[in-house]
């Protein structure tokens, strides 16, 4: 964000982790109700400042609800590039925290798939916003997120066109943290055993492990484990470019 960008969001921003350049940059709707607000504030904001550079970001559940139809061809036919960012984890994330949070313990909150919670199968968001002539991509690993932010801004800033970025980066939910967590600790260990190969035997490196006991064992999860170690670091790396290209002048 600029010294002059505003962003709209609904649970969809932190800014205790943004560099904001004074007040008003930041709108949220209220939590007593008003799901599909942040698009439409944030299309009435750029026709007030057509210079301005103006984000909504939302959840997918909040997208659904804005009538994005309409306002995709609002955005076209009064010619307003709006950013938009879709957090896309394919379900309704506050109604799942209020349910764990109210009943820990409860069928709902030990069951893989929480009822009434999911909202797969998606829509083509993406799809949806092209139909109006909009940029649109679908960002599907985190480090491919700062080079697609600045396509989005190239577009707007040259282009004069609305863009829509589809974040599906990762699965947020408790299997996929502890398969790429048990696959980390696999990684660990063939360190760990490569080290004891190595004092048994004065020569090699740890590292030799890996290889050695994939062939041994198991080559799928060796290559998984590494390839979630380049995912976690990846997610970090992209945490820090989103702050950077959302937090500071530019």
């Amino acid at each position: 964000m600029d010294e002059e960008a505003v962003a709209f969001t609904e649970l969809g921003l932190l800014p205790q982790y943004m560099s904001l350049s004074g007040p008003n940059r930041v709108f949220f709707n209220v939590h007593a109700g008003g799901l599909g607000w942040a698009i439409p504030a944030a299309l009435g904001a750029q026709l007030a400042d057509r210079n301005r550079l103006v984000i909504s970001v939302v959840g997918d559940g909040s997208y659904m609800f804005t009538n994005p139809t309409a306002c995709h061809q609002i955005a076209e036919a009064l010619e307003l590039p709006i950013l938009i960012i879709i957090k896309n984890n394919g379900m309704w994330n506050a109604v799942r925290r209020s349910v764990v949070k109210a009943y820990p313990d409860g069928t709902a909150a030990q069951s893989n798939t929480m009822p009434l919670t999911s909202l797969e199968p998606a829509p083509n968001f993406s799809m949806i916003a092209q139909a109006s002539r909009a940029h649109a991509e679908q960002v599907l690993n985190p480090q491919d997120l700062p080079s697609a932010l600045q396509r989005a801004l190239r577009v707007i800033r040259e282009e004069k066109r609305q863009v829509l970025l589809d974040l599906r980066v990762a699965g947020c939910g408790i299997g996929s943290i502890l398969m790429d967590w048990f696959n980390i600790a696999y990684l660990v260990l063939a360190f760990y055993f490569g080290g004891v190969l190595k004092g048994a035997t004065g020569a090699g490196a740890p590292i030799i492990a890996i290889p050695i006991i994939s062939l041994l064992y198991d080559v799928p999860t060796a290559v998984a484990a590494i390839k979630s170690l380049a995912y976690l670091l990846g997610h970090l790396r992209a945490l820090a470019c989103l702050g950077q290209q959302l937090g500071q002048p530019g």
